[in-house]
């Protein structure tokens, strides 16, 4: 069974290298594009960085700022390893999603004293900065990078669904479970969910791609090991 690979480019590369010499067909076949965004940030005013991505904490490597003596909200266990590299003299505090983040923040210690830098992409499952704000949070928060859909299959996934073939497929989020359903769509191939397989980072997108009749596997952590370990 051939297994595409969804994440954005960078994401699926390491996939890719993380099973190199598996026996496994693997084909890349982003469904996300990510694009940084160019932007003037004063680092020095705020106390606190919120991070709720990887490519939140990607972005703001760009700028290359000594970044130091700062609270840093990780949501995540990826962002947290890429937050690591702005340096140990920062203090760090994770949460395992967004579900834990929601539930925690808001009782987090002296968070009120906090002035925090809210790093987001354009598009958002969750509107952090109105729990933020409904909880008297000083806070600002910057767009700073895209995710833009990409609704296209290469010409050899087409091929498998020809033939009937068998495919599995990664999904990492819940956009782009619902990107993968379009683009099956607009290929017109809606009646081939009986050969599809999804491994689901989370209950939530398996839950998405079962109301599409598609077979579903997802771990009991939200983790990218676990979801290979799926396999």
């Amino acid at each position: 069974m051939k297994l595409i690979l969804t994440r954005p480019i960078d994401d699926s590369k390491k996939i890719l290298n993380d099973l190199k010499g598996k026996d496994h067909d693997l084909i890349m076949n982003p469904l996300l594009e990510i694009l940084y965004l160019q932007k003037k940030i004063n680092i020095n005013q705020f106390t606190s960085i919120l991070f709720t991505s990887r490519h939140s904490v990607r972005a703001l490597k760009q700028y290359k700022y000594n970044i130091t003596n700062k609270f840093f909200f990780v949501c995540g266990k990826s962002a947290y390893q890429e937050a690591l590299e702005f340096g140990l003299n920062n203090e760090y505090i994770l949460f395992e999603n967004i579900s834990d983040l929601v539930k925690k923040f808001p009782d987090i210690k002296n968070i009120q004293k906090q002035n925090i830098l809210y790093l987001r992409g354009r598009h958002i499952s969750y509107n952090f900065n109105k729990l933020l704000k409904d909880n008297n949070i000083k806070s600002n928060e910057e767009i700073i990078y895209e995710a833009n859909q990409i609704c296209n299959f290469k010409p050899e996934i087409i091929e498998e669904f020809t033939k009937n073939n068998p495919l599995g497929v990664f999904l990492y989020s819940e956009r782009t479970a619902h990107i993968f359903i379009n683009t099956l769509k607009k290929y017109k191939l809606g009646n081939k969910t009986s050969i599809i397989l999804a491994y689901c980072l989370s209950k939530n997108i398996s839950q998405i791609l079962k109301e599409f009749g598609i077979r579903t596997k997802h771990p009991l952590t939200s983790t990218n090991e676990a979801i290979l370990n799926l396999i």
